[in-house]
């Protein structure tokens, strides 16, 4: 008999990939010695929509960090730029 094997689905696996890409973007600046010109010279070769598409979602982290659902730590408490 066949072990039946879990199958993610479209929106799990949507989920994980944006996760790792997090986490490997994350890695990527906390490189002490990044530079941005791999990143940029390998997204400045993509199809025009795709550049849109990370264009748009860097605007909503942007926009993200802005809001007051943006939580920061106790480092920052007595920091007069946070109220």
């Amino acid at each position: 008999m066949e072990e039946l094997k879990y199958k993610p689905t479209w929106q799990e696996i949507r989920e994980q990939s944006g996760k790792d890409a997090a986490h490997k973007l994350a890695h990527l600046v906390n490189n002490c010695s990044h530079t941005s010109d791999a990143f940029i010279g390998e997204l400045k070769v993509e199809h025009q929509t795709l550049q849109q598409s990370v264009t748009r979602l860097m605007l909503e982290w942007l926009e993200y960090v802005g809001s007051d659902e943006y939580w920061y730590d106790a480092r920052n408490h007595r920091n007069p730029v946070y109220p």
